[in-house]
Protein backbone atom coordinates (compact mmCIF):
# COMPACT_ATOMS: atom_id res chain seq x y z
CA UNK A 1 0.00 0.00 0.00
CA UNK A 2 1.51 3.28 -1.10
CA UNK A 3 1.73 6.26 1.20
CA UNK A 4 -0.91 8.79 2.44
CA UNK A 5 -3.41 8.57 -0.51
CA UNK A 6 -6.93 8.93 -0.45
CA UNK A 7 -10.16 6.67 0.69
CA UNK A 8 -13.84 7.59 -1.12
CA UNK A 9 -17.04 6.90 0.16
CA UNK A 10 -19.75 5.57 -2.54
CA UNK A 11 -23.13 6.34 -1.64
CA UNK A 12 -25.65 3.74 -1.17
CA UNK A 13 -28.03 4.93 -3.79
CA UNK A 14 -26.94 8.11 -5.14
CA UNK A 15 -24.13 7.12 -7.46
CA UNK A 16 -24.56 3.47 -7.62
CA UNK A 17 -28.78 3.43 -8.43
CA UNK A 18 -27.74 5.51 -11.88
CA UNK A 19 -24.65 3.36 -12.67
CA UNK A 20 -26.72 -0.16 -12.40
CA UNK A 21 -29.46 1.61 -13.81
CA UNK A 22 -27.33 2.32 -17.27
CA UNK A 23 -25.79 -1.05 -17.41
CA UNK A 24 -29.45 -2.87 -17.12
CA UNK A 25 -31.01 -0.82 -19.40
CA UNK A 26 -33.72 -2.30 -21.46
CA UNK A 27 -33.27 -5.48 -18.63
CA UNK A 28 -30.43 -7.05 -20.22
CA UNK A 29 -28.04 -8.58 -17.73
CA UNK A 30 -24.30 -7.06 -18.42
CA UNK A 31 -21.43 -8.81 -18.73
CA UNK A 32 -19.38 -8.81 -15.26
CA UNK A 33 -16.60 -6.97 -16.74
CA UNK A 34 -19.19 -3.64 -17.61
CA UNK A 35 -19.73 -3.23 -14.07
CA UNK A 36 -15.61 -3.08 -13.78
CA UNK A 37 -15.37 0.69 -14.78
CA UNK A 38 -17.11 1.41 -11.30
CA UNK A 39 -13.74 0.79 -9.50
CA UNK A 40 -11.65 1.61 -12.68
CA UNK A 41 -12.13 5.35 -13.13
CA UNK A 42 -10.33 5.76 -9.59
CA UNK A 43 -7.08 4.34 -11.25
CA UNK A 44 -4.37 5.71 -11.59
CA UNK A 45 -5.03 8.26 -9.38
CA UNK A 46 -4.76 9.29 -5.67
CA UNK A 47 -7.03 7.35 -4.42
CA UNK A 48 -6.05 3.84 -2.12
CA UNK A 49 -9.09 3.06 -0.74
CA UNK A 50 -12.75 2.28 -1.73
CA UNK A 51 -15.41 2.21 1.22
CA UNK A 52 -18.55 0.54 -0.24
CA UNK A 53 -21.90 1.55 1.73
CA UNK A 54 -24.45 -1.29 1.63
CA UNK A 55 -26.11 0.07 4.57
CA UNK A 56 -27.76 3.17 5.97
CA UNK A 57 -31.30 1.86 7.02
CA UNK A 58 -31.97 -0.86 5.03
CA UNK A 59 -29.12 -3.41 3.82
CA UNK A 60 -28.81 -3.24 -0.19
CA UNK A 61 -26.85 -6.41 0.02
CA UNK A 62 -28.86 -9.83 0.51
CA UNK A 63 -29.49 -9.82 4.76
CA UNK A 64 -31.82 -11.99 6.61
CA UNK A 65 -30.90 -9.68 10.05
CA UNK A 66 -32.87 -6.41 8.43
CA UNK A 67 -35.24 -5.53 5.66
CA UNK A 68 -32.98 -5.75 2.26
CA UNK A 69 -32.89 -4.37 -1.53
CA UNK A 70 -34.69 -7.55 -2.40
CA UNK A 71 -37.87 -6.66 0.16
CA UNK A 72 -38.12 -2.59 -0.73
CA UNK A 73 -38.08 -3.98 -4.32
CA UNK A 74 -40.96 -6.00 -3.87
CA UNK A 75 -42.66 -3.52 -1.25
CA UNK A 76 -46.14 -2.44 -2.02
CA UNK A 77 -47.43 -1.14 1.70
CA UNK A 78 -45.35 -0.11 3.82
CA UNK A 79 -46.53 1.89 7.42
CA UNK A 80 -49.81 2.04 6.21
CA UNK A 81 -48.73 3.77 2.66
CA UNK A 82 -48.60 2.46 -0.94
CA UNK A 83 -45.41 2.51 -1.71
CA UNK A 84 -43.26 1.68 -5.63
CA UNK A 85 -39.79 1.06 -5.21
CA UNK A 86 -39.03 -0.37 -8.47
CA UNK A 87 -37.23 2.75 -9.74
CA UNK A 88 -34.82 2.59 -6.97
CA UNK A 89 -33.72 -1.04 -6.35
CA UNK A 90 -35.14 -2.64 -9.79
CA UNK A 91 -31.31 -2.64 -11.41
CA UNK A 92 -29.54 -4.06 -8.15
CA UNK A 93 -32.42 -6.71 -7.64
CA UNK A 94 -32.17 -7.69 -11.34
CA UNK A 95 -28.67 -8.20 -11.03
CA UNK A 96 -28.86 -10.61 -7.92
CA UNK A 97 -31.59 -12.17 -9.33
CA UNK A 98 -29.66 -13.38 -12.24
CA UNK A 99 -26.56 -14.11 -9.93
CA UNK A 100 -24.97 -11.18 -10.14
CA UNK A 101 -23.75 -9.10 -7.32
CA UNK A 102 -22.25 -6.04 -7.70
CA UNK A 103 -20.47 -5.79 -4.55
CA UNK A 104 -18.68 -9.25 -4.98
CA UNK A 105 -17.70 -7.92 -8.11
CA UNK A 106 -16.50 -4.83 -6.79
CA UNK A 107 -14.29 -5.85 -3.99
CA UNK A 108 -12.59 -8.13 -6.53
CA UNK A 109 -11.91 -5.81 -8.49
CA UNK A 110 -10.80 -3.35 -6.07
CA UNK A 111 -7.99 -6.57 -5.61
CA UNK A 112 -6.85 -6.33 -9.05
CA UNK A 113 -6.35 -2.85 -9.34
CA UNK A 114 -4.32 -2.69 -6.08
CA UNK A 115 -7.16 -0.82 -4.07
CA UNK A 116 -8.32 -1.43 -1.02
CA UNK A 117 -11.76 -2.41 -0.16
CA UNK A 118 -14.19 -1.37 2.97
CA UNK A 119 -17.37 -2.71 3.47
CA UNK A 120 -18.82 0.16 4.63
CA UNK A 121 -21.91 0.34 7.14
CA UNK A 122 -23.55 3.45 8.20
CA UNK A 123 -24.68 2.75 11.88
CA UNK A 124 -27.50 4.86 12.46
CA UNK A 125 -28.77 6.56 9.61
CA UNK A 126 -32.09 8.93 9.98
CA UNK A 127 -32.80 10.53 6.54
CA UNK A 128 -36.21 11.57 5.92
CA UNK A 129 -37.19 11.51 9.50
CA UNK A 130 -40.73 13.63 8.83
CA UNK A 131 -41.99 10.55 6.19
CA UNK A 132 -44.54 8.17 6.48
CA UNK A 133 -42.85 6.15 4.49
CA UNK A 134 -39.30 5.95 3.16
CA UNK A 135 -37.10 4.09 0.21
CA UNK A 136 -34.41 3.87 2.68
CA UNK A 137 -36.41 2.19 5.89
CA UNK A 138 -36.17 -1.79 7.32
CA UNK A 139 -38.71 -2.87 8.76
CA UNK A 140 -36.45 -2.56 11.89
CA UNK A 141 -36.90 0.98 11.94
CA UNK A 142 -40.79 0.68 12.93
CA UNK A 143 -40.23 -2.14 15.79
CA UNK A 144 -37.20 0.44 17.31
CA UNK A 145 -40.04 3.89 17.19
CA UNK A 146 -43.00 1.90 18.22
CA UNK A 147 -40.55 -0.05 21.17
CA UNK A 148 -39.20 3.01 21.96
CA UNK A 149 -35.58 2.24 21.32
CA UNK A 150 -34.86 5.61 19.71
CA UNK A 151 -33.26 8.30 21.33
CA UNK A 152 -36.02 10.66 21.31
CA UNK A 153 -38.26 13.54 20.56
CA UNK A 154 -35.44 15.76 22.16
CA UNK A 155 -33.01 15.46 19.10
CA UNK A 156 -35.11 16.71 16.06
CA UNK A 157 -33.96 15.61 12.74
CA UNK A 158 -31.55 12.91 14.76
CA UNK A 159 -35.02 11.48 16.92
CA UNK A 160 -35.77 8.66 15.51
CA UNK A 161 -31.52 7.46 15.42
CA UNK A 162 -31.26 4.18 17.28
CA UNK A 163 -30.43 4.45 21.30
CA UNK A 164 -27.21 1.76 21.50
CA UNK A 165 -28.03 1.88 25.15
CA UNK A 166 -30.52 -0.68 24.38
CA UNK A 167 -29.31 -3.99 24.18
CA UNK A 168 -31.50 -5.53 21.12
CA UNK A 169 -30.70 -2.34 19.00
CA UNK A 170 -26.80 -3.66 19.66
CA UNK A 171 -27.36 -7.19 18.71
CA UNK A 172 -29.67 -6.61 15.83
CA UNK A 173 -26.55 -4.47 14.40
CA UNK A 174 -23.89 -7.33 15.44
CA UNK A 175 -25.81 -9.69 13.85
CA UNK A 176 -25.61 -7.80 10.80
CA UNK A 177 -21.74 -7.22 10.72
CA UNK A 178 -21.32 -10.85 11.34
CA UNK A 179 -23.67 -12.01 8.95
CA UNK A 180 -21.80 -9.48 6.12
CA UNK A 181 -18.56 -10.48 7.26
CA UNK A 182 -19.60 -14.20 6.11
CA UNK A 183 -21.07 -13.02 2.84
CA UNK A 184 -18.36 -10.76 1.85
CA UNK A 185 -14.54 -10.47 1.52
CA UNK A 186 -13.65 -6.96 1.86
CA UNK A 187 -10.07 -6.11 2.97
CA UNK A 188 -11.39 -3.95 5.73
CA UNK A 189 -14.63 -3.21 7.68
CA UNK A 190 -15.71 0.67 8.16
CA UNK A 191 -18.15 1.88 10.99
CA UNK A 192 -19.51 5.09 9.75
CA UNK A 193 -20.88 6.52 13.45
CA UNK A 194 -20.92 9.69 11.23
CA UNK A 195 -24.36 9.08 9.80
CA UNK A 196 -25.31 9.05 12.66
CA UNK A 197 -23.00 10.23 15.69
CA UNK A 198 -26.45 10.35 17.76
CA UNK A 199 -26.29 6.86 19.68
CA UNK A 200 -27.74 7.78 22.76
CA UNK A 201 -30.22 9.95 25.01
CA UNK A 202 -27.16 12.23 26.20
CA UNK A 203 -29.29 13.15 29.32
CA UNK A 204 -30.36 9.69 31.09
CA UNK A 205 -27.31 9.38 32.81
CA UNK A 206 -25.42 6.20 31.20
CA UNK A 207 -22.10 6.50 30.69
CA UNK A 208 -22.45 6.12 27.16
CA UNK A 209 -18.84 5.79 26.36
CA UNK A 210 -18.58 2.19 28.16
CA UNK A 211 -21.70 0.95 26.58
CA UNK A 212 -20.18 1.71 23.13
CA UNK A 213 -16.85 0.58 24.17
CA UNK A 214 -18.53 -3.16 25.03
CA UNK A 215 -20.50 -3.28 21.66
CA UNK A 216 -17.07 -2.35 20.02
CA UNK A 217 -15.39 -5.20 21.88
CA UNK A 218 -18.36 -7.56 20.43
CA UNK A 219 -17.40 -6.33 16.43
CA UNK A 220 -13.76 -6.65 17.37
CA UNK A 221 -15.02 -10.72 18.22
CA UNK A 222 -16.58 -11.29 15.10
CA UNK A 223 -13.91 -10.05 12.90
CA UNK A 224 -11.39 -11.78 14.79
CA UNK A 225 -13.35 -14.79 13.44
CA UNK A 226 -13.86 -13.40 10.18
CA UNK A 227 -9.53 -13.38 10.11
CA UNK A 228 -9.50 -17.04 11.48
CA UNK A 229 -11.84 -18.05 8.79
CA UNK A 230 -10.23 -15.98 6.22
CA UNK A 231 -6.57 -16.56 7.67
CA UNK A 232 -5.81 -12.34 6.33
CA UNK A 233 -5.71 -9.07 9.17
CA UNK A 234 -9.32 -7.17 8.72
CA UNK A 235 -8.85 -3.86 10.00
CA UNK A 236 -11.31 -1.68 11.47
CA UNK A 237 -11.88 1.87 10.00
CA UNK A 238 -14.46 4.25 12.34
CA UNK A 239 -15.55 7.56 11.52
CA UNK A 240 -15.97 9.91 14.54
CA UNK A 241 -16.95 13.71 15.04
CA UNK A 242 -14.06 15.98 14.76
CA UNK A 243 -11.88 15.95 17.88
CA UNK A 244 -11.54 13.92 21.18
CA UNK A 245 -13.69 16.50 23.18
CA UNK A 246 -16.72 16.11 20.99
CA UNK A 247 -16.48 12.39 20.45
CA UNK A 248 -16.51 12.02 23.48
CA UNK A 249 -19.61 13.74 24.51
CA UNK A 250 -21.13 11.56 21.90
CA UNK A 251 -19.98 8.48 23.47
CA UNK A 252 -16.86 7.11 21.60
CA UNK A 253 -13.52 6.61 23.73
CA UNK A 254 -10.79 6.38 20.69
CA UNK A 255 -8.09 6.57 23.47
CA UNK A 256 -9.89 3.18 25.41
CA UNK A 257 -10.44 1.63 21.64
CA UNK A 258 -6.62 1.94 21.05
CA UNK A 259 -5.67 0.41 24.66
CA UNK A 260 -8.18 -2.18 23.90
CA UNK A 261 -6.82 -2.74 20.00
CA UNK A 262 -10.59 -2.17 18.88
CA UNK A 263 -10.04 0.75 16.15
CA UNK A 264 -6.65 0.46 13.38
CA UNK A 265 -8.32 3.50 11.75
CA UNK A 266 -9.92 6.87 12.96
CA UNK A 267 -11.33 9.33 10.58
CA UNK A 268 -12.43 12.70 12.37
CA UNK A 269 -14.16 14.35 9.95
CA UNK A 270 -17.18 16.89 10.02
CA UNK A 271 -20.80 15.13 9.44
CA UNK A 272 -22.07 17.14 6.18
CA UNK A 273 -23.08 21.03 6.39
CA UNK A 274 -19.02 22.22 5.87
CA UNK A 275 -15.79 21.07 5.34
CA UNK A 276 -13.89 21.70 8.86
CA UNK A 277 -11.09 23.83 9.01
CA UNK A 278 -9.55 22.53 12.14
CA UNK A 279 -10.07 19.25 12.31
CA UNK A 280 -6.58 18.68 15.36
CA UNK A 281 -5.10 16.08 13.19
CA UNK A 282 -1.73 16.49 15.26
CA UNK A 283 -3.24 16.28 18.73
CA UNK A 284 -5.45 13.01 17.37
CA UNK A 285 -2.07 11.62 16.19
CA UNK A 286 -0.24 12.22 19.48
CA UNK A 287 -2.83 10.65 21.81
CA UNK A 288 -3.23 7.91 19.26
CA UNK A 289 0.37 6.88 18.18
CA UNK A 290 -0.76 3.64 17.49
CA UNK A 291 -3.79 4.64 15.50
CA UNK A 292 -3.41 5.39 11.62
CA UNK A 293 -5.74 8.71 11.67
CA UNK A 294 -7.59 9.62 8.45
CA UNK A 295 -8.47 13.36 7.92
CA UNK A 296 -12.33 14.08 6.80
CA UNK A 297 -13.01 16.21 4.49
CA UNK A 298 -16.81 16.82 3.36
CA UNK A 299 -18.27 18.00 -0.14
CA UNK A 300 -19.83 21.49 1.07
CA UNK A 301 -18.18 24.16 2.07
CA UNK A 302 -19.58 26.83 4.90
CA UNK A 303 -18.83 30.57 5.23
CA UNK A 304 -19.91 34.49 4.57
CA UNK A 305 -20.30 33.81 1.00
CA UNK A 306 -22.65 31.29 1.68
CA UNK A 307 -22.96 27.07 1.11
CA UNK A 308 -21.79 25.29 -1.77
CA UNK A 309 -20.12 22.72 -2.68
CA UNK A 310 -15.96 22.45 -2.68
CA UNK A 311 -14.18 23.57 -5.32
CA UNK A 312 -11.02 21.25 -6.08
CA UNK A 313 -8.47 24.56 -4.77
CA UNK A 314 -10.80 24.22 -1.10
CA UNK A 315 -10.71 20.42 -0.93
CA UNK A 316 -6.95 20.25 -2.13
CA UNK A 317 -6.13 23.33 0.77
CA UNK A 318 -7.67 21.15 3.60
CA UNK A 319 -6.24 18.03 2.16
CA UNK A 320 -2.68 20.14 2.07
CA UNK A 321 -3.41 21.36 5.57
CA UNK A 322 -4.43 18.05 7.67
CA UNK A 323 -1.33 15.88 5.21
CA UNK A 324 1.17 18.67 6.56
CA UNK A 325 -0.05 18.23 10.15
CA UNK A 326 0.19 14.44 9.83
CA UNK A 327 -2.79 12.59 8.42
CA UNK A 328 -2.08 9.01 7.10
CA UNK A 329 -4.71 9.50 4.31
CA UNK A 330 -7.46 11.69 3.04
CA UNK A 331 -11.18 10.63 3.52
CA UNK A 332 -13.23 11.95 1.28
CA UNK A 333 -17.28 11.82 1.36
CA UNK A 334 -19.62 12.61 -1.32
CA UNK A 335 -16.94 12.22 -4.05
CA UNK A 336 -17.68 9.59 -5.72
CA UNK A 337 -17.95 9.65 -9.38
CA UNK A 338 -20.45 7.74 -11.70
CA UNK A 339 -17.99 6.71 -15.13
CA UNK A 340 -21.28 7.55 -17.25
CA UNK A 341 -21.32 10.94 -15.64
CA UNK A 342 -17.48 11.76 -15.13
CA UNK A 343 -17.37 15.54 -13.15
CA UNK A 344 -13.96 17.17 -13.85
CA UNK A 345 -13.51 18.85 -10.96
CA UNK A 346 -13.97 15.38 -8.49
CA UNK A 347 -11.36 13.76 -11.13
CA UNK A 348 -9.37 16.50 -10.40
CA UNK A 349 -9.80 15.85 -6.54
CA UNK A 350 -8.78 12.12 -6.60
CA UNK A 351 -5.46 13.38 -8.74
CA UNK A 352 -4.59 16.37 -6.57
CA UNK A 353 -5.80 15.91 -3.03
CA UNK A 354 -3.95 12.47 -1.62
CA UNK A 355 -0.17 13.38 -1.28
CA UNK A 356 1.52 16.62 0.11
CA UNK A 357 3.41 16.71 -3.40
CA UNK A 358 0.37 16.60 -5.10
CA UNK A 359 -1.10 18.81 -3.23
CA UNK A 360 1.64 21.41 -3.86
CA UNK A 361 0.93 20.96 -7.27
CA UNK A 362 -1.74 23.22 -7.94
CA UNK A 363 -3.55 26.20 -6.17
CA UNK A 364 -5.04 25.57 -2.86
CA UNK A 365 -7.64 27.67 -0.73
CA UNK A 366 -7.85 27.34 2.78
CA UNK A 367 -11.17 28.76 3.69
CA UNK A 368 -12.27 29.57 8.07
CA UNK A 369 -15.33 27.71 9.02
CA UNK A 370 -16.83 25.99 12.14
CA UNK A 371 -17.48 22.48 13.48
CA UNK A 372 -21.68 21.49 12.12
CA UNK A 373 -22.36 19.07 15.09
CA UNK A 374 -21.60 18.85 18.58
CA UNK A 375 -24.01 18.24 21.79
CA UNK A 376 -21.57 20.23 23.96
CA UNK A 377 -21.81 23.85 22.63
CA UNK A 378 -18.79 24.47 24.90
CA UNK A 379 -16.76 22.08 22.49
CA UNK A 380 -17.73 23.87 19.81
CA UNK A 381 -14.86 25.31 17.07
CA UNK A 382 -16.70 28.42 15.73
CA UNK A 383 -14.02 31.07 15.27
CA UNK A 384 -16.14 33.58 12.93
CA UNK A 385 -17.67 35.99 13.11
CA UNK A 386 -15.16 37.48 15.19
CA UNK A 387 -15.81 40.87 16.62
CA UNK A 388 -12.99 43.28 17.01
CA UNK A 389 -13.78 46.47 19.56
CA UNK A 390 -12.35 50.11 18.55
CA UNK A 391 -9.01 50.40 19.71
CA UNK A 392 -8.65 46.50 20.25
CA UNK A 393 -6.83 43.62 18.46
CA UNK A 394 -8.56 40.00 17.81
CA UNK A 395 -6.57 37.21 16.56
CA UNK A 396 -7.84 34.15 14.45
CA UNK A 397 -5.22 31.34 13.64
CA UNK A 398 -5.40 29.74 10.36
CA UNK A 399 -3.83 26.17 9.45
CA UNK A 400 -2.90 25.93 5.74
CA UNK A 401 -0.42 23.16 3.84
CA UNK A 402 3.54 24.15 3.33
CA UNK A 403 3.68 27.66 1.16
CA UNK A 404 6.83 28.14 -1.26
CA UNK A 405 6.07 31.59 -2.27
CA UNK A 406 3.43 34.22 -2.04
CA UNK A 407 0.00 33.97 -0.40
CA UNK A 408 -3.16 35.99 0.21
CA UNK A 409 -5.03 36.39 3.20
CA UNK A 410 -8.44 37.68 2.52
CA UNK A 411 -11.01 38.87 5.13
CA UNK A 412 -14.67 39.87 4.62
CA UNK A 413 -15.55 42.34 7.39
CA UNK A 414 -18.18 44.17 8.36
CA UNK A 415 -17.83 47.88 10.16
CA UNK A 416 -14.93 49.88 10.35
CA UNK A 417 -11.67 49.39 8.17
CA UNK A 418 -9.16 46.74 9.78
CA UNK A 419 -5.39 46.73 10.23
CA UNK A 420 -4.17 43.28 9.52
CA UNK A 421 -0.20 41.78 10.75
CA UNK A 422 0.52 37.80 9.92
CA UNK A 423 2.84 35.74 12.36
CA UNK A 424 3.61 39.34 13.84
CA UNK A 425 3.97 41.14 10.26
CA UNK A 426 2.08 43.77 9.25
CA UNK A 427 0.70 43.60 5.72
CA UNK A 428 -1.11 46.03 3.79
CA UNK A 429 -4.51 45.73 1.81
CA UNK A 430 -4.11 44.72 -2.07
CA UNK A 431 -6.75 43.53 -4.57
CA UNK A 432 -5.17 40.13 -5.25
CA UNK A 433 -7.67 37.71 -6.02
CA UNK A 434 -10.89 40.27 -5.37
CA UNK A 435 -11.77 39.58 -8.69
CA UNK A 436 -13.23 36.10 -8.33
CA UNK A 437 -17.02 36.03 -8.77
CA UNK A 438 -16.72 34.07 -5.41
CA UNK A 439 -16.55 36.93 -2.94
CA UNK A 440 -19.71 38.78 -4.78
CA UNK A 441 -21.68 36.30 -2.53
CA UNK A 442 -20.84 37.98 0.33
CA UNK A 443 -22.19 40.71 2.26
CA UNK A 444 -19.37 41.91 3.72
CA UNK A 445 -16.28 44.36 2.51
CA UNK A 446 -13.25 42.00 1.13
CA UNK A 447 -9.29 42.93 1.65
CA UNK A 448 -6.56 40.90 0.50
CA UNK A 449 -3.20 41.12 2.15
CA UNK A 450 -0.35 39.42 0.63
CA UNK A 451 2.11 37.76 2.67
CA UNK A 452 5.70 35.06 2.39
CA UNK A 453 4.99 32.64 5.25
CA UNK A 454 8.12 30.86 4.72
CA UNK A 455 8.01 27.19 6.95
CA UNK A 456 5.18 28.33 9.31
CA UNK A 457 1.67 26.52 8.38
CA UNK A 458 -0.45 27.58 11.53
CA UNK A 459 -0.97 31.61 10.37
CA UNK A 460 -1.43 34.08 13.51
CA UNK A 461 -3.93 36.79 12.45
CA UNK A 462 -4.32 39.91 14.48
CA UNK A 463 -6.95 41.98 13.69
CA UNK A 464 -7.25 45.43 15.25
CA UNK A 465 -9.13 48.62 13.97
CA UNK A 466 -9.92 52.49 15.11
CA UNK A 467 -13.90 51.95 15.09
CA UNK A 468 -15.86 48.52 16.18
CA UNK A 469 -15.47 45.95 12.88
CA UNK A 470 -16.17 42.11 12.77
CA UNK A 471 -14.83 39.67 10.57
CA UNK A 472 -16.99 37.18 9.10
CA UNK A 473 -14.59 35.58 6.76
CA UNK A 474 -11.60 34.49 6.36
CA UNK A 475 -9.33 32.30 3.87
CA UNK A 476 -5.36 31.60 2.37
CA UNK A 477 -5.22 30.89 -1.13
CA UNK A 478 -1.42 29.76 -2.57
CA UNK A 479 0.12 27.85 -4.97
Amino acid sequence: MKPHGIVINIDINSVTTPFLTKVTENGRVPDISELHPFVDIYRDTDVTDIAFCTFCQYSATPSEVFSDAAFKRYQTTENGVSVDYTDRYGALVHLYEHGIDPNKVWFDRCREAGLRSWLSIRMNDCHEPDADASFLRSEFFYEAREKGWTIGPDYGYFRWCFDYAVPQVREKMLAYIDEQLRMYEPDGLELDFMREPYCFNYGDGRDHAAIMTGFLREVKNIVTDAEKRRGVKIPILIRVPRDPETALDYGFDPVTWEKEGLCDILNPTPRWETCDSDIPVARWKSLLPETEIYAGIEILVSGACGRDHAEASMTRGYASQYLNEGADKIYLFNYYVNPFAPDAMMQEVHRTCGTPEHTASAPCRNIVTWQDITVNPAHRYHPLPMAVRAGETAELTIGTGRISGEAYLILGYEGGEPAVSVNGIPVTAGTGYLDDPYYKNGNCTFVSCAFRPGETVRHEIAVSAKTETTVVYAEIRYH
